[in-house]
């Protein structure tokens, strides 16, 4: 179906005409596919309270197990290769896997892929939509060779046959179901094939489309948000001051950097220097006098690496190490808050929760010199 303006969606959701709601992997991934995040758990009280049906393709709930799998392999084997320099650099005798007992090095995170996923579908009620006996397979091939939506004409075509199977399958059931499905995703392949699709509408914003569905405390929260920028509620702020304090503590970020030297480096240090506003708030849920909402904060923030610096020895065949330096640097990030407050305590609703959408950065310390250490 044609794409809906702000209004026109608003106004499909006031007069229920959706039947069901998906989202794509780009939303998961947007929240480090971290699936106790309180903004992906919303999905449940908005299916239960509009009366719409959750769904998810297999095909997605494979790609997010795909992605919470490849991140606890990832995470892992960094731990397992720090353990393994703790034990050569304190000369300890023991196997790698001994010196943390409590860390199962050799768990299967496909296994824990599958429960965090079956778990959350249990949590927001959702229902898998099976792409076997729905995604027609002669279809696919005639969209591949026209090279219609979701297959682009590019080298990469090839890449858009889970997204294909998926949309296929989607509108499948929904026509089985005779119902109108509202998808959200910032994939441009999904929203050109929701275009031309007599069954699917897609939206990219994920927090704007929930915002939608519950108006009803938005004049609340807007009023809240504005307290917070005029320096009114002191509450709140020093809540999002102390979660951004304590996801920072972790310095767990990625760094970029240039050198004309070999270099190894870690982070040391995360601060936030000042933060503000941007947009509007988003309201997520409404469950009882509970309410979740989304702000998004431009946030500056001072970070600290420490750099080891080496050379290349030709003789010897070896990195020479040079020195060990900390570098400075201050970037702007955007970083989403989830706010729950309980709103019978309004004018100033007491604050329940804040919690950072902690995915990690990538900063970039630029250029890299050696530190002589000398003063003028």
């Amino acid at each position: 179906m044609p794409a809906m303006t702000e209004a026109e969606l608003g106004e499909a959701i006031v007069q229920r005409r959706f039947g069901a709601v998906t989202i794509d992997t780009n939303i998961f991934d947007k929240f480090g596919c971290n699936l106790d995040m309180r903004a992906l758990r919303a999905l449940g009280p908005l299916a239960a309270q509009h009366d719409v049906k959750l769904v998810f393709s297999d095909i997605i709930a494979g790609e997010v197990q795909t992605h919470i799998k490849r991140a606890a392999l990832d995470q892992a084997e960094k731990l397992r290769t720090a353990l393994n320099h703790y034990r050569k650099a304190w000369r300890r005798p023991e196997a790698v896997a001994a010196l943390a007992p409590p860390v199962d090095l050799d768990a299967d995170p496909a296994l824990l892929a599958a429960e965090e996923w079956e778990a959350y579908i249990d949590t927001v009620g959702g229902e898998l939509v099976e792409s076997e006996g729905r995604a027609n397979v002669g279809e696919l091939v005639r969209r591949y060779f026209a090279e219609e939506s979701p297959f682009m004409p590019t080298a990469a075509k090839k890449a858009e046959f889970p997204d294909a199977i998926a949309l296929l399958a989607l509108e499948a059931w929904a026509e089985s179901e005779n119902c109108l499905l509202l998808a959200i995703s910032r994939d441009g392949d999904w929203q050109a094939y929701a275009s031309d699709s007599k069954r699917i509408v897609c939206v990219a914003d994920f927090e704007g489309t929930l915002d939608h569905f519950n108006t009803a405390s938005r004049v609340l929260v807007e009023g809240l948000a504005a307290k917070l920028q005029s320096g009114e509620a002191d509450e709140l702020k020093r809540e999002i001051d102390l979660e951004l304090e304590s996801w920072l503590s972790e310095a767990d970020f990625e760094i970029e950097a240039r050198s004309d030297f070999h270099y190894d480096a870690q982070p040391e240090s995360a601060v936030v220097q000042y933060w503000e506003i941007i947009g509007e708030p988003k309201v997520l849920a409404l469950e009882g006098e509970e309410v979740t909402f989304s702000l998004e904060l431009d946030c500056v923030i001072a970070f600290g690496a420490n750099f080891s610096l080496s050379a290349w020895d030709s003789i010897d065949s070896d990195y020479v190490p040079l020195n060990n330096q900390s570098e400075e640097t201050e970037e702007r990030h955007k970083v989403a808050m989830t706010v729950r407050v309980d709103r019978r305590s309004a004018p100033a609703p007491e604050v329940i929760e804040v919690e950072a959408n902690r995915r990690r950065f990538t900063v970039d310390f630029g250029l890299v010199d050696l530190d002589w250490g000398y003063e003028e």
